[in-house]
């Protein structure tokens, strides 16, 4: 009986390894003014321009992958920040927002992040007498 369970096991992994996938979608974060810190869940990427990395996984009809906070800041200018949901990355990939299929970390999708940085606004001295 044991044997025939450890069969049928082995039987049910081969056949639902193919289903088994995962992926890295990216991330491109283009800032302008350029060299700006680029954050991704409170971790330092780098300065712009710069790509973040997030893994998905599926298991036959089942997706899943990573949700991140992508932060950019530049001295003299106001914060960006932008929440980046797997699901709502799943959605812009169908209704074809991504910028392509192939994403600069491999097997995924790479998605536009650009941000406009604006400068902080210096508050008006009046002189007191």
């Amino acid at each position: 009986m044991q044997k025939k369970q450890l069969k049928l096991w082995l039987f049910l992994f081969f056949i639902t390894l193919p289903a088994c996938l995962t992926g890295t979608d990216s991330i491109s974060v283009i800032s302008t003014p350029e060299e700006a810190k680029v954050y991704a869940n409170d971790r330092y990427i780098g300065k712009s321009p710069q790509y973040i990395p997030v893994r998905w996984y599926q298991f036959l009809i089942f997706l899943w992958g990573e949700n991140y906070i992508v932060r950019v800041e530049k001295e003299g200018y106001q914060t960006t920040e932008e929440e980046f949901v797997f699901a709502d990355r799943r959605a812009r990939y169908l209704k074809g927002e991504a910028l392509s299929w192939e994403s600069r970390c491999g097997f995924g999708s790479d998605f536009p992040f650009i941000v406009y940085l604006q400068k902080n606004r210096v508050p008006n001295k009046k002189k007191i007498y």
